[in-house]
């Protein structure tokens, strides 16, 4: 339990160092206040004068200057889309500062920030574009400013103007210092948009409205209701998920545990969190810094949510495909299972890496390119191990031999004891154990005794110059007779029983039968059986074998050894 703590623990401080990582990242990159009242690292309403390639940049004459921002902004709450040539609210995003935030980022906050501030200005001034100055190169035009916030238009160092990020930054003070004033747009027939935000404010009590440490009393009172109602949602998915499918789980794949089906649903709970928080945060109207960085958070986890939901799903088929392995009693194919999961996981985790960056508009080209060149170096110095991977991959897509075969792979020759991942063990006929890297698979050929259709056995008898010819006509009929007796054991055709040869001391008779055995054991058992009838065989004939040939004892280490005299029936 301690350690499981200690676990938790550190997830829970890892979690927070990359939250504090991307807000610090964010709030660079806006350079706006985090805490409103505060001044900005930099003050973007005085405009830098651009520099000779600055000026030449073409700008897009909607933000060409102050006059043309103000009228793009304003127009594209009274225009449709066919007159502006684009999305109205696309447009009127555009005309706002938000420090580079990703294109997500600021599709998720910036119409709520857009509508925030065209309600403002509408209740401040009726603007007229035609008093705003046109200068491209001028200074920053300020529309209002009060200890509430500023709304200002200034030149970024791209030439185009846009509302400044102090403007944006103060935009929610500014939204509360008018939310009671009227509406002082010349034309009186255009519609007031409203954000779900501004909606639900109108039904909150006044004294929840008053503000304390950044946020008003109700957001505070609203973003622990979220994190309570996610908690439980994260929590009882998880339970319910696994009370309700948990039993037919276990009983489809019996090697699933408790544990393992509750760890496969929770993150499906995880996902349905982060979805309410994403759905529940345009509902608040945060401040951009705030928002962005629950926001970044969110995504984070609904995209490792995801990831986990697939892990869960992957774990059930290598159950299911680890299972049939098991029933088919394939060593390749139980070397297969663990290699399909690694290689769909690192797959899974590319996509994931790939689909978060998308989120947030970073680039990994350049990513991808280091990348290249890392693995080429790494594949120089590590060519061995990849060796052995592909040996691996040999080993399963061609299946040369499994686990109990009889092989000979280049000087090795023993039974196929082991097949992993990086290695071949392989027991000998003298019992040693020799560990061979699948690198060698690829390059030497494989001689699998195992696979054999057909085992052949081939013995030479050895009669007696005193034994009648037709006794040896009848033994040679006789072993042919044996073979037909065991049509489900021995191969009909291709059988010798000849005299072969003489001796000065005897007659020789070849023997050569073929064994349907799968394996080594099986062989041992049937050339038995067809020995031991053989020499029944002989005894019924009255045929004797004969003695005191000489023969030649072969040692373990395969050198010569000690010279007997036996009855000489196989050579």
């Amino acid at each position: 339990m301690k350690i499981a703590g200690f676990v938790s623990a550190g997830r829970l401080l890892g979690l927070a160092v990359v939250l504090v990582t991307m807000a610090s990242q964010i709030a660079r990159a806006q350079d706006v206040p985090l805490i409103p009242g505060l001044p900005p690292a930099s003050s973007a309403t005085t405009n830098q004068p651009p520099t000779p390639a600055e000026a030449e940049v073409p700008v897009e004459p909607e933000f060409a200057s102050a006059r043309a921002t103000i009228r793009t902004f304003v127009e594209s709450f009274s225009k449709s889309e066919d007159e502006m040539g684009a999305d109205p609210m696309k447009v009127a995003v555009r005309c706002l500062d938000l420090g580079g935030l990703p294109q997500p980022l600021w599709e998720s906050k910036g119409p709520e920030l857009a509508i925030h501030l065209k309600s403002v200005i509408d209740r401040i001034e009726y603007v007229d574009p035609a008093t705003v100055p046109d200068d491209p190169l001028g200074e920053p035009w300020v529309f209002y400013r009060s200890p509430e916030g500023e709304i200002s238009i200034a030149r970024r160092k791209s030439g185009r103007w846009l509302f400044t990020k102090e403007t944006v930054a103060s935009i929610p003070s500014l939204l509360r210092a008018f939310e009671q004033s009227p509406r002082l747009t010349e034309d009186k027939t255009e519609p007031a948009l409203q954000t779900r935000y501004q909606l639900i404010r109108q039904l909150i009590p006044r004294t929840l409205r008053n503000k304390w440490f950044i946020l008003e009393h109700w957001q505070w009172i609203a973003l622990f209701a979220f994190a309570g109602v996610g908690g439980l949602i994260w929590r009882g998915t998880g339970w319910l998920l696994t009370v309700a499918f948990g039993g037919m789980l276990r009983r489809r794949w019996e090697s699933l545990t408790d544990d393992q089906v509750r760890k496969g649903f929770n993150p499906v709970g995880m996902l349905l969190m982060a979805v309410l928080w994403l759905y529940g945060l345009s509902w608040l109207g945060l401040p951009l810094w705030m928002h962005t960085v629950l926001l970044v958070a969110m995504r984070f986890v609904a995209v490792t949510a995801t990831v986990f939901v697939v892990f869960a799903v992957l774990e059930l088929f290598m159950s299911a495909l680890r299972k049939r392995a098991s029933k088919a009693d394939s060593t390749i194919d139980l070397l297969l299972v663990p290699l399909v999961r690694t290689s769909m996981r690192i797959v899974i985790a590319v996509v994931a890496i790939a689909v978060f960056a998308d989120n947030f508009d970073v680039e990994i080209t350049g990513l991808l390119a280091g990348l290249g060149l890392g693995g080429v170096a790494i594949a120089l110095a590590a060519k061995d191990t990849l060796g052995n991977f592909f040996g691996s991959l040999t080993v399963i897509l061609d299946k040369p031999f499994r686990a109990g075969d009889w092989v000979k792979i280049g000087t090795v020759e023993g039974q196929v004891e082991e097949v992993g991942l990086r290695s071949t063990r392989i027991r000998t006929a003298e019992d040693s154990l020799v560990t061979m890297p699948n690198l060698t698979l690829t390059v030497t050929a494989v001689e699998n005794f195992g696979m054999r259709r057909w085992r052949r056995w081939k013995t030479t008898l050895v009669l007696g110059h005193a034994t009648a010819t037709d006794r040896i006509e009848k033994l040679c009929e006789g072993i042919v007779e044996l073979v037909k007796a065991r049509p489900a054991t021995m191969r009909q055709d291709g059988v010798t029983a000849a005299v072969s040869g003489f001796t000065p001391a005897a007659i020789e008779v070849a023997v050569v039968v073929f064994f349907e055995a799968p394996d080594a054991a099986t062989e041992n058992r049937l050339r038995h059986e067809f020995a031991l009838e053989l020499l029944r065989l002989a005894e019924r004939l009255g045929i004797e074998f004969a003695e005191g040939m000489q023969t030649v004892v072969v040692m373990p280490n395969g050198e010569p050894g000690e010279e007997k005299k036996r009855p000489a029936l196989i050579e």
